[in-house]
């Protein structure tokens, strides 16, 4: 550990926000506190960590129905459209702010950073729990989500088989029960087992697309999938798509994830993804 960094981490917050005003000490992301964990992601892990905690197209996949009943196929695909959109801004302004305070506290630390000194503290603290309520909110559906797609592939090799509730909350807190025990007793493995979830979605995503384009001669037609609108929700139509539009926004849930591996990537590694975000 360098002395610039060692100096970083005993001043108060207040020193440290002048320090980043005068551009020192940006390679390294350990800001308050020490490390608890080993400095063990690189580029690649981190690129691969952000894109398997936001899993657009298979997070899509699994939510679409909800757009498709509130619009039709117009919906499900001008809604993922405008989401897209939407969060491209959104991640902009996350780069920015990652680049200049590379953090893991992400947006309560960002929140800290820039808000007037007065303000500083109360933003902070609720930006950190608005922040840890929504992490428990989508830690939470994401693995409801993947229990009830396990009890659906059950059904597919089985199919007088119906997946009941209190089977697919045993499976939610299996999976939720497997994902805790690798974070608090596997860490050195996450790098690398979040390298093969990246291969395996993007492979996953490869399958499924030319699956569909095979079975391209069963589809609906164009004006089918890109003009009829057909809601069956019972709310007028633009209100329907504005709360389909919601659902379409669930594709880039924790798509901040890599902001909150700041302090346990290497400080080469730091170094490219922060010059990568600032296209420096």
């Amino acid at each position: 550990m360098t002395g610039s960094t060692t100096d970083s981490m005993s001043k108060p917050p207040e020193q440290v926000d002048r320090t980043f005003d005068k551009g020192e000490n940006m390679d390294s992301p350990r800001i308050h506190e020490p490390n608890e964990l080993p400095l063990q992601f690189s580029l690649f892990s981190t690129l691969a960590f952000g894109f398997s905690m936001t899993n657009s197209w298979l997070g899509y996949s699994a939510t679409f129905i909800t757009p498709l009943l509130l619009g039709g196929s117009p919906t499900v695909f001008f809604g993922l459209i405008a989401a897209s959109i939407a969060s491209c801004f959104i991640t902009a302004g996350l780069a920015e702010l990652a680049s200049a305070y590379p953090s893991s506290g992400g947006q309560y630390h960002f929140a800290y950073m820039v808000t007037p000194p007065k303000y500083r503290a109360l933003v902070a603290f609720i930006l950190g729990w608005l922040s840890v309520v929504a992490w428990a909110l989508t830690s939470a559906s994401t693995a409801l989500v993947c229990a009830q797609m396990a009890g659906n592939l059950a059904g597919i090799y089985h199919p007088h088989y119906v997946a009941e509730a209190w089977q697919t909350w045993m499976i939610y807190c299996l999976l939720v029960m497997i994902a805790t025990a690798i974070v608090c007793y596997l860490p050195m493995a996450l790098p690398r087992g979040e390298m093969v979830m990246f291969v395996s979605s993007f492979l996953g995503f490869a399958v499924s697309f030319v699956t569909v384009l095979a079975m391209r001669a069963n589809g609906q037609s164009a004006k089918a999938v890109f003009i009829d609108y057909d809601n069956t929700s019972g709310w007028s139509d633009g209100t329907s798509f504005i709360i389909g539009l919601g659902t379409c926004m669930y594709a880039y849930l924790a798509i901040d994830g890599a902001c909150h591996i700041a302090e346990v990537m290497n400080s080469q590694s730091q170094r490219s993804l922060m010059r990568l975000l600032t296209q420096d």
